[in-house]
């Protein structure tokens, strides 16, 4: 496994660890704090990517914005109302039901393709010869234009 790949995937778990937490976390300020390793997590990807600006874009509009306006949102209403902000989990049946079908509905083509015949070498017909390009140049087919004594 080259360097690349081990990165790739210590990337991918946090991403995908941070955002389990998101969803399965009962406290809103615990989801928070794990939103903002997702985003990191995925502001690594793009940087592996090559896509830097995306990386930037992503740190500095969604940790630095978002979240930030989140987390203030959320402690400074906290004390002002003196709300329990636990959250239950109690749909985690039908939603890993649900999820386990749509798992099964994105895979299905992805299945199908590996058991299809391969083509191998497949040549397609059509207006792809010689002629075709001299067409595109101007001047009539088969025939080449005269270069000038001016021209390079």
């Amino acid at each position: 496994m080259s360097v690349e790949a081990a990165v790739f995937y210590v990337f991918a778990v946090i991403t995908v660890g941070a955002a389990a937490v998101v969803v399965l976390a009962r406290s809103l300020i615990y989801s928070a704090f794990a939103l903002l390793f997702a985003f990191f997590g995925v502001a690594g990807l793009y940087v592996l990517l090559g896509a830097d600006f995306l990386a930037a874009t992503q740190l500095l509009i969604y940790v630095g914005g978002i979240l930030v306006l989140l987390l203030f949102g959320v402690m400074l209403t906290h004390k002002l109302y003196d709300l329990d902000l636990k959250s239950e989990v109690t749909q985690f049946l039908p939603a890993s039901i649900i999820c386990g079908g749509l798992f099964i509905l994105l895979a299905w083509p992805i299945e199908i393709s590996f058991s299809l015949p391969r083509l191998g070498n497949v040549r397609i017909p059509g207006p792809c010869g010689r002629r075709a390009g001299r067409r595109g140049r101007g001047g009539r087919p088969g025939r080449r234009r005269r270069r000038s004594a001016g021209s390079s």
